[in-house]
């Protein structure tokens, strides 16, 4: 917990955490596997404010390493030989697009012409060496 305290810089979490730690086991709950993230959320609402931010940090951070591997094989596939010199907004637009691409086809023609105009709109810059 003093890890967690001194890289988030919350203030007196371990104490907290303890008084947290011995509310659950006092609790006696038997099925603690199947309780969610939100309902511990919920239950540390107003006594205990440092853990709900801890257990929101949580709640935010990335389940596996799966999402940033599948970042890099999007990166990988977006930019190519040929799109090695575009700039980091566009390239950023980009890979947001193919990793959205199921919620891109989902949408209306209009959307997506809208998209593809609005690249088009901004002029490439090359660099000529």
């Amino acid at each position: 917990m003093e890890e967690v305290s001194d890289f988030y810089e919350i203030e007196g979490i371990t104490s907290e955490a303890e008084l947290w730690r011995t509310f659950w086991i006092n609790k006696q709950q038997q099925d603690f596997e199947n309780i969610e993230i939100a309902e511990l959320i919920q239950e540390a609402d107003s006594f205990y404010p440092k853990v709900k931010i801890a257990l929101e940090i949580l709640l935010a951070m990335p389940y596996s390493t799966a999402t940033i591997q599948r970042s890099f094989s999007t990166l990988r596939r977006v930019k190519t030989w040929l799109r090695s010199t575009m700039t980091e907004d566009r390239l950023n637009g980009l890979c947001m697009l193919s990793v959205h691409r199921e919620f891109v086809k989902s949408m209306s023609d209009s959307f997506t012409e809208g998209i593809l105009n609005r690249f088009a709109e901004d002029p490439r810059k090359l660099l000529l060496k």
